[in-house]
């Protein structure tokens, strides 16, 4: 059909049927000229577990619209694709930050500990979102040896990135960053009080450490 929306509904169809036999159709559609369309084509075939479209995915990690490269990065991870980690890890030094969370919050749920460099890499970065996502990944994938890294984003201008610091310190098992975080406490009670949420979530997180 003539209308991007009307194709857009029947891939969705497919994928709410899963008609197999339309998976072919489904692959031509990643070469439609309206980014929507190849968005709900890469969604569609991670959703079906389409194995075979891996190659083909993993080509629109490079479009030149976000949401599509967004839409590639989630079916990846959704078709378990760990031979993809060495694009993904290249997705990490994007242009586009929600392209760079996405891959960083890829390589975390995939378990690669290889893009652990590349993620600490993340944490250079000024947009503190792009940090948070590295921070919490670094949590998740057991990097140890990045703790000392970690400790100076409990200096930081934004408070979730300071926030994901200390859990992810308490998550690692940190406690040669105990001084660090308690100076960091301190300053918070004096800054605001003692029944601020943060101040309360790093009080637990101290707790932890010292049990």
């Amino acid at each position: 059909d003539d209308d991007a929306k009307i194709r857009v509904a029947a891939i969705k169809v497919i994928n709410g049927l899963r008609v197999k036999r339309a998976i072919p159709e489904i692959v031509k559609r990643l070469e439609d000229k309206e980014a929507s369309v190849r968005e709900q084509a890469l969604y569609t075939l991670g959703q079906m577990h389409v194995e075979s479209a891996i190659p083909n995915i993993i080509k629109y990690l490079e479009d030149k619209v976000v949401d599509v490269q967004k839409a590639a990065i989630e079916a990846l991870v959704v078709l378990r694709a760990k031979f993809s980690i060495p694009q993904l890890i290249k997705c990490t030094k994007d242009s586009d930050p929600e392209v760079q969370i996405a891959a960083i919050h890829a390589l975390r749920n995939l378990e690669a500990k290889a893009a652990i460099p590349a993620i600490v890499q993340c944490l250079e970065y000024r947009n503190s979102n792009v940090q948070v996502a590295a921070i919490k990944a670094l949590g998740s994938l057991e990097a140890k040896s990045t703790i000392p890294k970690i400790i100076t984003y409990l200096e930081n201008k934004d408070t979730e990135v300071e926030v994901e610091a200390v859990r992810t310190l308490g998550k690692l098992k940190a406690d040669s960053a105990i001084p660090a975080i308690v100076q960091h406490l301190d300053q918070y009670v004096v800054k605001y009080d003692s029944g601020y949420f943060w101040v309360g979530v790093m009080r637990k997180v101290v707790k932890g450490l010292r049990n």
